[in-house]
């Protein structure tokens, strides 16, 4: 029965198990304090000692069972106490990843808004430029056809006149000059001031129909460039108003980093 207990022995410092190690020892104290005589064995009273020691056995069995029931629980319990660690880990990263992109998205899209205000702004700058060229212009064009046509005008009534005056003078005299005739001295006269009277007709016609185009498109292009500046300050409000909301969630961003470090 020794070899009994110096197999439990070795088998608890091969297993580095100090539970069979503390077995071995109570058995083999056991079974030194109450070695059976003679007479117990022919009597069979030393069947009690190994009850007792079948008893310490399944005991010890039964509390190795318990331990080793207790561990697994730990280790169930602390994997799973990893695992919900790692996942909030994981879950934090991921965070601090989507915090990270939408922090670049915010930068470069602020940043580019930004740009475009500065861009709008120089257009409307060179717009407003243009139109007051182009109001001044018109001025002068306008000051002119003002001065021009009148002129002209004048001019026009002059000719007539002065055609009625010699029709009248050659009748009085008895020449007979009709319209368009241009034989003789008086023909010549008159056909001469009737080409003038026509070109001075076609000059004032054209300077009349040039001022009217002119005006007309001007105001159209008047029209235009107030559509295309209100446009442009629109989009200058509202760029300028998203690029500030972004900077506002870009502090909130940062702050939230900070408050989060990986």
């Amino acid at each position: 029965h020794f070899e009994v207990v110096r197999m439990v022995r070795a088998l608890g410092q091969k297993l580095e198990d100090r539970q069979l190690v503390l077995l071995s020892r109570r058995m083999d104290s056991m079974l030194r304090s109450e070695v059976p005589s003679l007479l117990q064995l022919q009597t069979g009273t030393s069947a009690d000692i190994f009850a007792k020691i079948k008893t310490m056995i399944t005991d010890m069995i039964t509390t190795m069972q318990q331990n080793l029931q207790e561990e697994a629980s730990k280790k169930a319990y602390c994997d799973a106490e990893m695992g919900k660690a790692a996942d909030k880990k994981a879950e934090k990263e991921s965070d601090l990843e989507t915090v990270s992109t939408r922090i670049d998205a915010a930068v470069s899209k602020s940043a580019s808004l930004k740009k475009q205000v500065v861009t709008i702004k120089s257009e409307l700058s060179d717009l407003a430029e243009t139109q007051v060229n182009m109001t001044k212009l018109r001025a002068e064009e306008k000051d002119l056809f003002a001065k021009k046509e009148p002129e002209t005008q004048k001019g026009m009534e002059g000719v007539k006149s002065a055609l009625r005056t010699l029709r009248d003078f050659y009748k009085n005299s008895g020449v007979q000059v009709t319209s368009g005739e241009r034989k003789g001295a008086a023909g010549g006269v008159i056909g001469r001031l009737e080409d003038v009277e026509a070109d001075m007709a076609m000059s004032l016609s054209q300077m009349r129909s040039a001022e009217k185009s002119a005006e007309t498109n001007f105001d159209r292009d008047l029209q235009d460039m107030k559509l295309e500046k209100a446009q442009k300050e629109k989009d200058v409000s509202y760029k300028t108003s998203e690029a500030q909301r972004l900077d506002s969630e870009l502090n909130s961003l940062n702050s939230d980093q900070e408050r989060n470090p990986p």
